[in-house]
């Protein structure tokens, strides 16, 4: 079902029941399928990065360190360490985008419900929840309705066992970690 309402400036929207309730993104109500949604590398002119190797590093490092969580998480099998841990990094994604995009003052904000002033203060919070959350649930305990893992169902992990598994991902993890140890002030080892 579609709504049309005016604003007090007589602009018309035309928008879905579902977007005004916030169960889709989109103005039209469209849900998004798995199928809709294009692979990461796929090839097309907004995935070819130009210029510095900083960014095109960072997209590697981060996107291939995300296949071994989300590998650890399909062997796991628990939708809510999934669920929670997906949208720890989701408001990672989000709150990244916004300081970009709001950046430039003259960009609308009408692409967002929460106002700007707020959207730091609460995705932190919403962040610092889904961690929490998923916390417990990798814990084996079951927080309101988000059902805690079975004991040791995740996976026996070390260096060495990631890299087997995980061979054309691993070094860009143990990359990712050892760059946001120094970025925490942790000095390198002189091994």
């Amino acid at each position: 079902m579609r709504v049309g309402f005016r604003r007090e400036s007589g602009e018309f929207y035309d928008v879905s029941c579902d977007y005004l309730l916030g169960r889709s993104p989109h103005r039209s109500g469209a849900t998004i399928k798995v199928e809709d949604i294009p692979e990461p590398d796929s090839v097309g002119k907004e995935n070819v990065l130009k210029g510095s190797l900083l960014p095109v590093l960072n997209k590697k490092l981060i996107a291939n360190s995300l296949n071994i969580i989300f590998g650890i998480l399909q062997k796991a099998g628990n939708k809510s360490l999934t669920s929670e841990v997906s949208a720890y990094l989701n408001l990672s994604i989000y709150k990244s985008f916004r300081l970009l995009y709001s950046a430039n003052s003259k960009n609308p904000q009408g692409m967002f419900s929460v106002p700007q002033k707020l959207s730091d203060g609460r995705s932190s919070a919403a962040q610092d929840i889904a961690l929490s959350n998923a916390g417990c649930v990798a814990d084996g305990e079951s927080v309101e309705n988000l059902k805690g893992l079975e004991k040791d169902k995740l996976p026996e992990l070390s260096p060495e066992k990631i890299s087997e598994e995980y061979p054309l991902f691993a070094s860009s993890l143990f990359n990712l970690i050892q760059n946001a140890e120094t970025r925490m002030g942790a000095k390198k080892d002189s091994k």
